[in-house]
């Protein structure tokens, strides 16, 4: 890939759930990491009453993106506001990470088996980590998930395991802001499915 075109593709799910079908408008907005704003998208579509609807809307195109890396981890903001009329009923900030990804080991093998990431070679050095704490299940606070995440970084290592369970989401955080690579072990055991863990 030449990397001089970003393509993010976008789709929203609406729930209307009053008795009467609502006209609205989808607006989203692309920042970079200074926080300008380098694209805006603007769609207008219909929700029947009682209904939940997925919409996609049109892709949005960033030329010439600030590429994620792990040497150089920038995100952009994508800010999605969902209005009636002029009123603002909804909105959701996500951080958002453009690369690409190729391991030409897998099922198309092109003989180089090397992990790129934006066509550039990158050595995995990783840990895994079990998310458990004696006498505290898997109940991180804030301050712990920091902790590990500056030991992880001040070790060098540029990516991560969970191992066998979910982790708390501000581990996801880190990685994308932090540069680190994520390998999620999600499904590895099923002893947490107990309304303890739910």
């Amino acid at each position: 890939a030449d990397h001089k075109k970003g393509i993010v593709h976008q789709a929203v799910e609406i729930s209307n759930k009053s008795k009467e079908s609502k006209y609205l408008e989808i607006v989203t907005e692309v920042l970079d990491q200074n926080g300008k704003l380098v694209l805006r998208s603007a769609s207008k579509d219909q929700v029947k009453e009682n209904t939940v609807k997925e919409i996609r809307l049109k892709d949005l195109i960033l030329t010439n993106p600030q590429l994620w890396s792990v040497a150089s981890p920038s995100l952009y903001r994508i800010k999605m506001q969902l209005k009636i009329g002029r009123k603002i009923v909804d909105e959701i900030e996500t951080p958002y990470g453009i690369r690409s990804v190729r391991w030409s080991k897998g099922l198309k093998p092109s003989g180089d088996p090397r992990l790129l990431v934006n066509g550039e070679a990158v050595f995995i050095n990783g840990i895994a980590e079990y998310e458990h704490k004696l006498g505290q299940s898997h109940a991180f606070e804030r301050e712990e998930i920091d902790a590990r995440i500056r030991q992880i970084r001040t070790l060098g290592f540029n990516s991560f395991r969970d191992a066998h369970q979910p982790h708390n989401l501000r581990y996801q955080q880190a990685w994308d802001q932090h540069g680190i690579l994520l390998w999620t072990q999600l499904a590895a055991h099923i002893w947490f499915d107990t309304p303890a863990f739910r």
